[in-house]
């Protein structure tokens, strides 16, 4: 078993495709940012750690990390974990967290802790969710319609918002302008308003797979909640809570972990 580490996005790309192909769904988060690394400019002034470990049967774990963001893992056994919690600490041992399905986040996080005697504790539980048919809901006022760049005071308002909502305390470090900047250049990602009257809800996707896409995020003011808006609206872009998801065909994949590092900055 090996670990290889890669300079390129597309040789990464190239090694993981088939792996990651395997569990689509499960895999969507690093397959989506490895596409936003080949071909938009979200990521462009930061150098990603790219990583797999192998066997003789081929890839059979995957890590990819964006500062200042938390490490994103595939599912992997402990020899990989091993590995690549060894490879990291040699290079980047001021790493924030990291995110992966529940055992492997676990795993990890011990391991990591035993390197570099780091606690670490629970950020977001999460679950990813699939979509292969669209229950949509009936009788919503309103329609879809793609952002423009005249919208953008608003979205800014709303993409901070959501990011308080969603993190709390850990919201991403990213710039907000900068986020809608690359929903704006429209070429991995997209932003659309549920109007009714006025914009009433928010959803955009990104993260596009040979048969799929992420959707999120998705938010609804407080003032326009409990009408449907965001349920219309995640149906409609057909590519949130969980009720959402649930009632409109979404059925759960894999529960992800996110575990924080104590002594580093966060997510």
């Amino acid at each position: 078993m090996n670990l290889t580490r890669y300079d390129d996005i597309h040789a990464f790309n190239r090694a993981t495709e088939a792996f990651l192909l395997e569990r689509e769904a499960q895999n969507n988060l690093l397959l989506g940012i490895s596409v936003d690394l080949a071909r938009s400019t979200l990521y462009a002034d930061i150098e990603p750690y790219l990583a797999t470990v192998s066997d003789d049967g081929g890839v059979m774990a995957a890590a990819l990390w964006t500062p200042p963001h938390n490490l994103v893992l595939t599912r992997a056994p402990s020899e990989a974990i091993e590995l690549i919690a060894d490879d990291l600490l040699a290079h980047y041992p001021d790493l924030p967290g990291v995110l992966a399905p529940s055992d492997t986040s676990r795993a990890f996080s011990e391991a990591w802790r035993q390197r570099t005697d780091r606690e670490f504790h629970a950020g977001t539980l999460q679950r990813i969710y699939q979509l292969e048919r669209v229950h949509a809901p009936e009788d919503v006022p309103g329609s879809l319609r793609r952002v423009e760049r005249s919208d953008a005071e608003l979205l800014v308002a709303w993409l901070a918002a959501f990011e308080r909502e969603a993190y709390g305390a850990a919201a991403r470090a990213r710039s907000v302008d900068r986020l809608l900047e690359a929903y704006l250049e429209g070429r991995v990602r997209g932003l659309y308003l549920w109007e009714d009257g006025q914009p009433v809800s928010m959803a955009g996707h990104s993260g596009p797979t040979p048969n799929g896409i992420r959707v999120g995020p998705v938010y609804t003011p407080p003032e326009y909640r409990q009408r449907g808006y965001g349920t219309a609206l995640t149906a409609a872009l057909n590519p949130t809570s969980n009720s959402i998801y649930q009632r409109i065909g979404y059925r759960p994949v894999v529960d992800v972990d996110e575990y924080r590092f104590e002594g580093v900055g966060s997510r």
